[in-house]
């Protein structure tokens, strides 16, 4: 498979000319934002994955043979315990990263030289991929970035991920994680009109410039409203949905405090075997199950809203979000989670009452307010408007391979024939996973921000 322009090459004179030149300070300074605070607090394991997949039980019904009787009563009716299983698919992340020869022998020869060529790359890439993992915690599992209002020309404007709890009063940007540079893939719900694009520039919220449309499969090179608009692995006419990230990425937080079926790609588990892509334009499942169907009401997450109107965060609202968590399935809310926007409305209201609580350090070196001695974080990657009461023990990050090299019988780095240029892949395979999605925690949206 070929690979697109891009990597540390000599004739990019932005990389070489700041990179690798004589008699500069040897200081690179890092203006990117690399906070990852959801990433750096979720536990991990590799237990209970089978293959592809990750399963186990789940007991979701009493024995109802139980009865008081009267003087020589009947024994009750036998009954059993109502069992289920979850199956859902692990997800792979892959990174590469290209230097051609010149630009190498460049950098390993100047004395005066910035970096060390191999290690600034690779540093980055595991420090870009852990970005994208972050985002990835935050978001539903079905890979979407945002998704198409319309188009005019090679003007793109969009709205956020229309299946999240409170949409219609959320207010984040729907560009908040478009980037120039960025090779994007279009589709619709169903994984339909597939067709690519790479984003030149990002002139606003709600909008976004890409440089041609590429025709993906079926030679589609249109996009329309109601698009979904997701990662992609390049821009190449070979490919198609399962080079892109619709309905790929990891399970994230998003879809797990919800009470709908998730647009995940796992399908509905068949036994202990499992479902695999399932493009269905509605979701159909979360964790291999179906969370609408009668019964599995333990599948549904905790979700306080309020008719789609706007309201104040207050103490009363979180107070009773935690005990409707607590009264539906025995939750224990460990964590509150937001972005800036309804952690520092909190914060006002004790500044009014002249009230400051104390803070708490966590996981990762992180503070946090503290609620009714549950610690409240921040993080620039969650939605606004809501907040998210966790109990980060309930779920984990399933990982079948941590994050590793390719391996090319035993080399990290490979050359590309009848070049000097060299490649390095990087790989991740895991998912996200919970218990009991009912004791997760609650979802409060709606929220002022």
């Amino acid at each position: 498979m070929p690979i697109a322009d891009g990597g540390g090459q000599i004739y990019s004179g932005d990389y070489h000319d700041h990179l690798v030149t004589d008699w500069f300070q040897p200081i690179i300074v890092d203006a990117r934002n690399n906070s990852a605070v959801l990433w750096s607090l979720m536990p991990s394991t590799s237990e209970n994955i089978a293959g592809k997949f990750v399963t186990y039980p789940v007991r979701k019904g009493r024995n109802e043979g139980i009865s008081a009787v009267g003087h020589r009563g009947k024994l009750a009716d036998p009954g059993s315990q109502s069992a289920d299983q979850h199956t859902f698919m692990t997800r792979t992340v892959f990174a590469r990263v290209l230097i051609d020869g010149e630009t190498y022998d460049d950098a390993r020869k100047d004395a005066a030289a910035y970096v060390d060529l191999v290690t600034f790359e690779l540093e980055g890439l595991i420090d870009d991929i852990i970005q994208e993992q972050n985002r990835m915690l935050h978001s539903d599992g079905s890979g979407r970035l945002c998704e198409v209002v319309s188009v005019a020309s090679l003007t793109v404007t969009v709205e956020i991920n229309q299946d999240i709890e409170g949409a219609a009063t959320c207010d984040t940007a729907p560009t908040r994680w478009i980037r120039p540079g960025m090779k994007l893939a279009f589709m619709q719900p169903d994984g339909t009109s597939l067709t690519h694009a790479t984003v030149l520039t990002v002139p606003s919220d709600t909008t976004f410039t890409v440089d041609a449309f590429t025709a993906g499969s079926g030679g589609n090179t249109a996009i329309a409203t109601g698009d979904w608009v997701c990662r992609t692995a390049g821009i190449n006419t070979s490919y198609a949905l399962k080079d892109c990230a619709y309905r790929n990425e990891p399970m994230g937080w998003e879809g797990i405090l919800s009470d709908a079926n998730i647009a995940d790609g796992n399908g509905l588990a068949v036994g202990q075997t499992g479902a695999d892509g399932d493009t269905t334009a509605g979701g159909v499942g979360f964790q291999g199950l179906d969370a609408t169907a009668s019964g599995n009401e333990y599948n549904q997450a905790v979700v306080r809203s309020n008719a789609g109107v706007k309201r104040a965060i207050t103490e009363d609202i979180l107070q009773d979000a935690i005990w409707e968590a607590e009264r539906r399935n025995n939750a224990d809310v460990k964590l509150l989670l937001s972005n800036g926007g309804p952690y520092n409305d909190y914060l006002k209201t004790l500044v009014k009452d002249k009230r400051f609580n104390n803070t708490q350090d966590l996981a990762g070196g992180h503070k946090s307010l503290d609620f009714n001695g549950v610690p409240w974080i921040k993080d620039r990657n969650a939605y606004d408007n809501r907040v998210k009461g966790m109990d980060i023990d309930q779920a984990r990050i399933y990982e079948k391979v941590p994050l590793s090299y390719v391996d090319w019988n035993g080399q990290k780095w490979k050359r590309l024939e009848d070049d000097e240029d060299y490649q390095l892949a990087m790989k991740y395979r895991c998912t996200v996973g919970v218990d009991c999605r009912q004791r997760t925690g609650f979802h409060l949206v709606d929220l002022q921000n």
